[in-house]
């Protein structure tokens, strides 16, 4: 990983929907190994609303004390605003890279919400790429694993012929079209990551994939699975992830290219809950009938990261969970006493 820390120190990195799970994570990681990290985010992904406010509001405080420490700037600006956001983009920042995270909440929320899904995934991702042509600037878009649609016998490669799945699947299959597109007409570069299922400390949703984690403090926790205990799913813990990304940005062989970066290290369900009983004393498990729409399984071949990147993913499930669940322990358990 040496080589991606040389690549990255002095390098001005953009990250759009920054402020978000894997984006604060991201910006974080390349900021400790010297990258100018700006954040463009509205934040209103990262408001704590309704019944989960509780729970949810330590841990958007925390990202964005993390963010203030480490001197990541962050610019509260709303994507969809095409004429807001180019000035911003182009004159104030004036990035190598962008990284474009932004998007509405997977899984559920979604199918509720679908013009709100398309609204605040595509009309962000068509402001940014439209403000990114002309420049000589390397364009990242991460994916999911749900373009693939449900594949639970076979271990998937990138140039697999794509089935999306769901809302979100057709959301992320369209924004890959919108951005190979503007490599093609205006000559973009770009690198387009396609994640599955991750989780790590500050991950605010406490969903992962088809499996809801819920903290029922101080009665103890409960895990509502939309699918079987031997549904198979691609766990993927976020450091990891954020490595893989720092690759993206410092190898030359990522450009014009797509990449599955993930544990690879398929799960069955049944085995995440045994984990999870494991460090959570006393949790239930309740398995429901899967949602066709939302509900995706299968894994994600590494091997085309591994030869041109260089990925190795350190966590497997049993470390990347007690990871996790220390961390809450640690630094949200008590603010909810």
């Amino acid at each position: 990983m040496a080589a991606s820390h040389n690549g990255l120190r002095g390098l001005k990195v953009a990250l759009v929907g920054g402020a978000g799970f894997i984006g604060h994570h991201l910006a974080l990681s390349l900021a400790r190994k010297g990258a100018e990290v700006s954040i463009i985010d509205n934040l209103q992904g990262s408001s704590p609303e309704g019944s989960h406010r509780r729970h949810h509001l330590p841990i958007v405080l925390d990202r964005l004390a993390s963010l203030d420490r480490a001197g990541v700037k962050l610019y509260i600006q709303d994507a969809r605003d095409y004429m807001a956001l180019g000035p911003l983009l182009n004159r104030t920042i004036a990035p190598q890279v962008v990284v474009n995270l932004a998007t509405r909440a997977q899984g559920k929320p979604s199918r509720e919400d679908p013009h709100g899904n398309f609204e605040h995934s595509l009309r962000t991702l068509e402001n940014v790429l439209d403000s990114s042509r002309g420049r000589p600037r390397h364009f990242i878009y991460l994916s999911t694993h749900r373009v693939y649609g449900n594949h639970p016998h076979q271990e998937v490669e990138e140039d697999t012929p794509l089935d999306p799945l769901g809302i979100d699947g057709a959301v992320k299959f369209t924004g890959e079209k919108m951005v190979i597109a503007y490599q093609q007409v205006f000559d973009l570069e770009y690198t387009i990551v396609r994640t599955s299922t991750v989780y790590g400390p500050r991950h605010m949703a406490r969903r992962l994939g088809q499996i809801s984690i819920i903290d029922d403090h101080p009665t103890g926790w409960r895990l509502e699975i939309a699918g079987g205990p031997e549904d198979v799913v691609d766990f993927t813990y976020v450091e990891d992830l954020v490595e893989g990304l720092a690759l993206v940005i410092t190898k030359p062989e990522a450009r014009n290219q797509v990449f599955n970066l993930t544990s690879a290290q398929p799960r069955r369900i049944r085995e995440f809950v045994a984990v999870l009983q494991g460090l959570l004393p006393g949790s239930q498990a309740t398995y429901q009938p899967p949602d066709a729409a939302l509900n995706c399984q299968g894994s994600l071949s590494i091997a085309k990261a591994r030869k041109l990147l260089g990925f190795t993913p350190r966590f497997d499930l049993e470390e990347g969970m007690a990871r996790w669940i220390q961390w809450y322990r640690d630094r949200v358990s008590e603010e909810l006493a």
